[in-house]
């Protein structure tokens, strides 16, 4: 450490006490010819002539200060000349015992063993030197006996702790080989100790320092980027710089230079965006300061890029009764943003309220009960960019929340179900409104856009839209009124697409007849079986090739055909057409091929038109095993005036035999509405039980043991119980609401998805399973038309039918029998028409 002429500094005084408060003063001091130094104390009457080496302070044995490091760790560098350096309480490196922070003081609680708290500063060296060190310190009034304050420097030649103890309140230290106390690193550290039971407070600690001071070096490294409106700069630190000032200039010899830092960087980077212009080059350098300025750094060249300047983005708005807050995304370079309201959606009468310069803005005057729309543009210097995307909000006449999960329950051509639900149970509002419009961000009156808006008012959670146009699209919100029809808060746009009526261009003439129908898959094409004619109850079988039917007789030909179904022998080409004969309501059957010959019995029955006879042949199901016929279907006898319903099952081989016969089950009344299929080695029937409507599921393998499987009351199927991607589907209806529905038991139990809502009639119904879709027809009973669900990927789609016939616009009526199978994911439909006709429609229905 550099030993030379110091100036002389002394600090010193009697300091009364006042609780949490804190004193410090600074002493003058000059030098005397003779070397010695005068201090004048500035705190009491005492006026001390010191010498060095003899100072206000004696040396001490250590009194025994546990938990102090060695060495002491260095303190963060400070680089000043020729200065006081006061410390406070909250500055104080390491602490022990029982000791509290008071700013600017410390407070200590004596007990044992001794509390401490130890002082470091830094930055002493070749060029600042350590003088002296001031205490200022207190003890409580009247302290018990023993207690005392203690200080200790860390003696770096030695490798120890000095200690001291001094006047009652100050404390002066000033040794005369300073330079033991100052570590190789530049660090100065002072221990203070409380001994005894009692308490006291150090006010303060000032490190007396001199030296002349130090230019820091020049930065190195200088380099930055830039964008089309900031120069971002970065460089390597420079040891001791106290911070760093940038420069900017036109010209490389740095020529002009203007301070771009208002007050020192103080770490090595900076962001310059000040009247940055896109497109330009600047110049920078940047000096250094620890009390003087550096010589400048290297100069860096920075060209900014072509202007770009976004609006900003992630536009929301939120709305109270009176006020509308919007939020977004600043843009990057943007110094401000202008802010534009309108009453339209395409903001064509949008006017400018204000200009917000952060990310978020509050519009006070919205137009209250109706929809505001709002966009932003980005302002930099006299640049304006283009407008943000539009946000709606609709400001409510109460605080009032907005209806949640507002979804579409069931859709067909021209009638939408929508559904919402309430989001506070405990205050439900007195009515809902509904409103439908053409553009999703409407405004709710005047409906400027839109000549015939609807507006519709609900009182509960569900409603039927009817009358939608095909092939459009409509958006619906909904909001809560109250009593006084005061409108809350409103949803979101929901979108509903009108689909149009599904036109099927492929007709084909089955031939004359007017049903019942049975159609299915065999090989690579169809087969259906019909009633030809009421008259005389005759059933035919048609077989399709490439498009042409050939029909032909089936033995079945007098009074036949009050049902009509046909199963067909999967390894090969037999059939069996199962039929009632009206007369008696005996089950009959003919087994063959296309182009014959084909072999009748009657299955079930003795041909008897007497009264009371058993009628049989009701409700037939049908289905071919891997060796067997099988038909299920529904008996009534009678014993006296009581009648008794049962259900019936045969089985026969294909090869041919006896049918056997089994009663399976019971029923209150007709009709069951059964359907079977033949899957997994196991024939599964679904029917209805007909007296609380609930539909039952049992297998042959389980003995037929019934299970109800729908959750509700509700119809059974219609020729419908159908195998796709791996499990079963049967349609139903719900008889309270008239649902159309499909059960199904894809998750392991039985499931009910709703298709349609509130069109019934299940009774009319079929079902059939394409490679990736499944089809089901079914007739609507309001209004009567014939509809086609579509389900793919999980989601239903449901269109009406209409067969073009003719030229365009022509159609073909459909009657009132309709059955659907399926040639990979093409439905083919074979139906009755008012002409006395059977016809085949068919085409791939849009998704």
């Amino acid at each position: 450490m550099r030993t030379g002429a110091r100036a002389c500094f002394r600090q010193a005084g009697q300091h009364a006490l006042a609780a949490l408060t804190a004193a410090a003063l600074l002493s003058l001091g000059s030098c005397a010819s003779d070397g010695q130094r005068s201090v004048t104390d500035l705190g009491s009457s005492r006026n001390q002539h010191l010498l060095p080496g003899s100072r206000n302070a004696s040396p001490i044995a250590d009194p025994g200060v546990d938990g102090l490091a060695w060495p002491p760790a260095e303190a963060v560098l400070r680089f000043t000349s020729d200065d006081f350096y006061p410390l406070s309480g909250t500055q104080y490196s390491v602490k022990g015992g029982d000791t509290t922070d008071a700013a600017p003081s410390l407070l200590f609680a004596g007990t044992q063993p001794l509390n401490y708290a130890v002082y470091s500063l830094g930055g002493f060296g070749a060029d600042i030197e350590l003088a002296s060190i001031d205490v200022v310190f207190s003890l409580q009034a009247s302290p018990p006996a023993g207690t005392a304050f203690f200080f200790g420097l860390a003696n770096y030649s030695a490798g120890r702790w000095d200690w001291f103890s001094g006047a009652p309140t100050d404390l002066h230290l000033e040794p005369a080989n300073i330079s033991d106390y100052v570590s190789a690193g530049g660090s100065c550290s002072l221990a203070i100790a409380l001994s005894g039971s009692g308490s006291g407070q150090v006010d303060s600690v000032t490190f007396n320092r001199v030296g002349a001071g130090a230019k820091p070096d020049a930065p190195q490294n200088l380099q930055g980027s830039a964008t089309w409106f900031s120069c971002d700069l970065t460089w390597d630190p420079v040891p001791g710089a106290e911070g760093y000032h940038v420069f900017r200039s036109a010209s490389p010899d740095m020529a002009g230079a203007i301070k771009q830092t208002s007050a020192p960087a103080l770490s090595p980077q900076y962001i310059d965006t000040k009247n940055i212009s896109p497109e330009t080059t600047y110049y920078y350098a940047v000096r250094a300061y620890r009390g003087a300025a550096s010589d400048y750094s290297n100069v860096v060249e920075l060209t900014t890029g072509t202007l770009d300047l976004q609006p900003p983005t992630d536009l929301a708005a939120s709305a109270t009764t009176s006020s509308v807050d919007l939020t977004w995304t600043p843009a990057p370079g943007a110094t401000g943003y202008n802010v534009y309201r309108a009453s339209k959606s395409d903001m064509s009468n949008e006017v400018s309220i204000g200009i917000a310069t952060g990310s978020s803005y509050n519009d006070p005057n919205p137009v209250k009960a109706n929809v505001n729309y709002y966009r932003l543009t980005s302002r930099y210097q006299t640049l304006e960019s283009t407008p943000s995307e539009t946000v709606n909000i609709f400001v409510p006449e109460i605080d009032m929340p907005a209806p949640i999960n507002l979804r579409i329950l069931s859709q067909v051509a021209d009638e939408c179900t929508i559904a919402w639900d309430w989001p506070d149970p405990e205050n439900l509002p007195a009515y809902y409104r509904i409103y439908v419009r053409t553009v999703p961000d409407f405004k709710i009156e005047p409906p400027y856009h839109d000549g015939a808006p609807v507006d519709i008012e609900a009182t509960s959670t569900s409603y039927r839209i009817n009358n939608l146009p095909p092939g459009t699209i409509r958006y619906v919100r909904v909001c809560g009124l109250n009593a006084s029809f005061k409108r809350g808060r409103l949803t979101d746009a929901l979108p509903i697409t009108v689909p149009t009526y599904w036109t099927m261009t492929g007709l084909e003439t089955v031939g004359a007849g007017i049903g019942p129908i049975a159609v299915l898959r065999a090989g690579s094409d169809l087969t259906t079986s019909y009633v030809f004619e009421s008259a005389t109850g005759k059933v035919r079988l048609a077989r399709r090739n490439a498009g042409v039917w050939t029909p032909e007789q089936i033995g079945l030909e007098t009074h036949m055909g009050a049902y009509v179904k046909m199963a067909h022998d999967p390894g090969g080409d037999k059939y069996m057409v199962f039929t009632q004969e009206i007369d008696t309501g005996d089950l009959w059957g003919s087994e063959g091929q296309p182009g014959g010959p084909w072999t009748t019995i009657r299955i079930n029955g003795n041909g008897s038109t007497a009264i009371g006879a058993s009628l049989s042949g009701f409700d037939i199901c049908c289905a071919a095993t891997d060796s067997n016929w099988v038909v299920a279907h529904t008996e009534i006898s009678f014993s006296g005036n009581e009648s008794f319903r049962k259900i019936l099952y045969h089985k026969r081989p294909f090869v041919g035999g006896s049918w056997s016969l089994s009663a399976i089950r019971t029923v209150d009344e007709l009709p069951v509405y059964q359907s079977m299929v033949w899957y997994n080695n196991d024939i599964h029937l679904i029917n209805k039980q007909p007296l609380d409507d609930l539909l039952q599921y049992g297998t042959e393998s389980g003995s037929f043991n019934w299970t109800d499987i729908n959750p509700t009351p509700g119809n059974g199927t219609w020729n419908g119980l159908t195998v796709f991607d791996g499990f079963l589907y049967s349609p139903t209806v719900d008889t309270a609401t008239g649902d159309i529905g499909v059960m199904d038991n894809s998750s392991g139990n039985w499931n009910l998805n709703t298709v349609d809502g509130g069109h019934g009639f299940i009774a009319r119904s079929s079902m059939a399973a394409g490679d990736t879709k499944l089809f089901m027809t079914y007739l609507a009973n309001s209004p009567v038309s014939w509809y086609l669900g579509v389900l793919e990927g999980g989601e239903w789609n449901v269109q009406k039918l209409r067969i073009q016939a003719g030229g365009p616009g022509q159609y073909q009526a459909m009657g009132d029998q309709l059955a659907v199978a399926a040639i990979g994911d093409e439905p083919y439909f074979v139906f009755n028409s008012p002409d006395g006709n059977i016809y085949c429609g068919h085409g791939v229905p849009p998704s």
